[in-house]
């Protein structure tokens, strides 16, 4: 079993690093959507919502009044978790 937690770990760290910047391209969509850019029915804004939705889901009790913090929260946990996992590569 320790032969095969590099390969684990490495795989791990990429699935985290793949939703770190799909969180990243989301706000960034988002932006674009509020400043009437981009279209809130793109179908690109909505597959890279479908994908994000779960990982954020977990973080929405992080709300300021009207201003949402579970991006910046799901980043640094990801982030966090990243580096755990890129001490066993």
């Amino acid at each position: 079993m320790n032969e095969f937690i590099p390969y684990i770990a490495t795989f791990s760290y990429f699935v985290f690093k793949i939703a770190y910047w799909l969180i990243l391209v989301w706000v960034v969509a988002s932006w674009l959507i509020m400043f009437q850019v981009m279209s809130p029915g793109s179908p690109i804004f909505q597959n890279i919502q479908q994908a994000v939705q779960p990982i954020i889901k977990p973080f929405r009790w992080a709300r300021i009044g009207m201003l949402d913090l579970s991006p910046i929260v799901a980043i640094l946990v990801l982030d966090f978790l990243m580096n755990v996992v890129h001490q066993y590569i």
